[in-house]
């Protein structure tokens, strides 16, 4: 069995994969594939001309106390049905991982399926999130907001929001408009937007609405406040159905000052590259990744 980088020829068996393992829309692959996976590096496992397994690492540039660095998100962790449980994708993670250390990536991240089995391959949780409630934030919401789609920003408004998300966390990924170009691609292949949150001319958060099987869901939100007030003025601006919970990635389960006692989420875990990296990132420090493509 082959191990290692695959082409981009490889694009009709990793795609019938993707589709076998997630089972995602083919509008929704059609951007996947259109837009994310001609900049990504993919591993995969073939044996007799046929692709069981594959890794995909998205390229990311990530604020980090101030200044960019560059890394990859791990997404499109899957393996053919017949091939599971033979220990292809503990190799392949490895092979990927360890591919970026030696590029020189300080450390990567997922949000995982299964938090035992990525614990034993080296990656720590320490981003939680949390399901949320909503309903009982239902008329809480602060009234001044506006909402706008992406395509009403300019780059002044988003270097004015990347500069007030510095001095918020530790750890993002920067919003741009090439950023909020391909949010709103994403979002509208299942018929959906991507929009920002306006104070006066200044934004506060950016995020996007994609339809779920019950109501839309927000993806990709990146907040200077961060409240779940602030998630149903959302949803209550854009008229849509308010779902019975959100998850929150980083932010405390909190409202009015007391901790809510609510279940955990996936959360979303990361393996140190570079040795002593992780005491300088992940102690003390207020992390918001939150990316899912």
């Amino acid at each position: 069995m082959y191990y290692g980088i695959i082409e981009k020829s490889w694009l009709e068996q990793v795609r019938a994969l993707w589709k076998e393992a997630f089972g995602d829309s083919e509008s929704y692959m059609d951007f996947y594939f259109e837009n994310i996976f001609p900049q990504n590096i993919v591993f995969g496992a073939i044996e007799h001309d046929r692709l069981v397994s594959m890794v995909h690492l998205n390229p990311y540039t990530v604020c980090f106390e101030g200044n960019d660095i560059d890394i990859h998100y791990i997404v499109g962790v899957a393996t053919a049905s017949d091939y599971r449980r033979r220990g292809i994708m503990k190799r392949l993670l490895k092979l990927g991982t360890d591919y970026l250390q030696a590029a020189g990536e300080k450390f990567t991240y997922l949000m995982p399926a299964n938090e035992i089995y990525y614990k034993s391959l080296g990656f720590e949780k320490y981003e939680n999130s949390y399901l949320m409630p909503v309903g009982m934030f239902q008329g809480e919401e602060n009234q001044d907001f506006l909402i706008r789609t992406v395509d009403c920003i300019d780059e002044e408004m988003l270097h004015e929001f990347n500069i007030n998300l510095k001095s918020r966390y530790d750890l993002f990924v920067p919003r741009d408009m090439r950023y909020a170009n391909v949010l709103d691609m994403q979002c509208r292949a299942e018929s959906g937007r991507a929009y920002v949150l306006c104070k006066d001319k200044h934004i506060q958060a950016m995020f996007g609405m994609m339809k779920g099987e019950k109501t839309y869901e927000c993806v990709e939100y990146l907040s200077l406040n961060y409240t779940m007030e602030e998630i149903v003025r959302i949803y209550t601006l854009l008229g849509y159905d308010i779902p019975e919970s959100v998850e929150i990635f980083g932010a405390e389960p909190l409202w009015r000052g007391k901790k809510l006692n609510v279940s955990k989420g996936k959360g979303i875990m990361y393996k140190i590259l570079y040795n002593g990296f992780s005491n300088d990132i992940f102690y003390d420090k207020m992390l918001m990744i939150n990316e899912i493509v």
